[in-house]
């Protein structure tokens, strides 16, 4: 998935609040935060709010998807919630930066209300508190129909 892709998914979402975790299996704190996203996200379900990670582990040169992909399969086991992972390939990774205004740094997450602007976000590991005030900016954000 590219950084079009990523826009055209999250276009997709109108009207849904959104949180978006950026991370790598190769990145520690990311992968401490992954089993507490997946409890928020396993709230954020029944709240209509829908939770995605994109992972940038294909920025490391070689990078195997297929090896990336078995290492995500095997850190699952502790999330009890199946997260959706996007495997970001875009070959350049300043643009989904600025696109989201990234600091460089994972993990990032953002949250976005239903109309597609963000209204929060945490640079760097998360606590569960943190993506719980995540999860509710994106949610009192939701549009009633």
């Amino acid at each position: 998935m590219g950084l079009a892709e990523v826009q055209e998914f999250m276009d997709g979402c109108d009207g849904v609040p959104l949180l978006v975790n950026f991370w790598a299996t190769w990145c520690s704190p990311c992968v401490e935060e992954m089993p507490t996203l997946a409890r928020i996200a396993d709230q954020g379900s029944g709240l209509g709010v829908k939770v995605i990670t994109i992972s940038f582990d294909l920025m490391v040169p070689n990078a195997s998807l297929d090896s990336i992909q078995e290492e995500v399969i095997e850190l699952r086991k502790n999330w009890s919630f199946p997260l959706p992972v996007f495997y970001f390939e875009g070959i350049d990774f300043d643009d989904i930066n600025a696109t989201f205004g990234l600091p460089g740094p994972i993990p990032v997450t953002l949250a976005f209300d239903a109309s597609g602007n963000e209204v929060d976000r945490i640079e760097g590991k998360a606590s569960e508190e943190g993506f719980t005030r995540l999860l509710m900016a994106a949610r009192n954000s939701r549009q009633t129909r």
